[in-house]
């Protein structure tokens, strides 16, 4: 008899697949499903749809208020502050002269009034040039939110109708006013 040793049988060992082996076959079944999914929808799209009934008239848009003089005018003067600006009156106070009767209140933040935020144009287009005031003038010091100011701004302006236009600097216009 030989002296050989007979050891016990050890059992099989199965190797765990990492993930750098089994990537291709994943990959490939997310393929497969994704292109079947696809396609399922896409032969969903193709059904015909009845197309909703267009309405043969569309519903009217009020056209925009006409600016008039004694409407408040917001105005955003930047950096998140407001202002309410009034054109109580516009008057041809000599044949070339128009005044301008202006209330400012703020609505967000201090503001300061200022004659710049206001633009006169004659007919032609050309800018008018502000004509300096010496009693009842636009205050132009800083107006809190509550407390009101008024005052007058003059321009001289060459004959016929004049528009005026409140456009603080570098904001957006709020409005324009023709005046005859």
């Amino acid at each position: 008899m030989s002296s050989k040793k007979i050891s016990a049988a050890r059992p099989v060992q199965r190797r765990r697949r990492t993930l750098r082996q089994t990537w291709p076959a994943v990959t490939a079944v997310g393929i497969t499903t994704v292109m079947l999914a696809a396609g399922a929808l896409a032969s969903i799209a193709s059904v015909p749809v009845a197309a909703a009934p267009v309405p043969v008239s569309s519903p009217t848009v009020a056209p925009p208020p006409v600016p008039v003089i004694g409407s408040p005018y917001l105005s955003e003067l930047g950096t998140g502050r407001v202002a309410s600006i009034t054109i109580k009156s516009a008057v041809f106070t000599s044949p070339t002269v128009l005044t301008l009767d202006v209330a400012w209140d703020s609505w967000v933040g201090a503001t300061m009034p200022d004659p710049m935020h206001l633009t006169v144009l004659d007919a032609t287009g050309k800018r008018a040039v502000v004509h300096p005031l010496t009693e009842g003038a636009l205050p132009s010091k800083a107006v809190e939110p509550g407390s009101p100011v008024h005052g007058l701004v003059a321009y001289d302006v060459t004959t016929g109708p004049a528009t005026l236009v409140i456009k603080p600097a570098g904001a957006a216009e709020a409005t324009r006013i023709t005046v005859k």
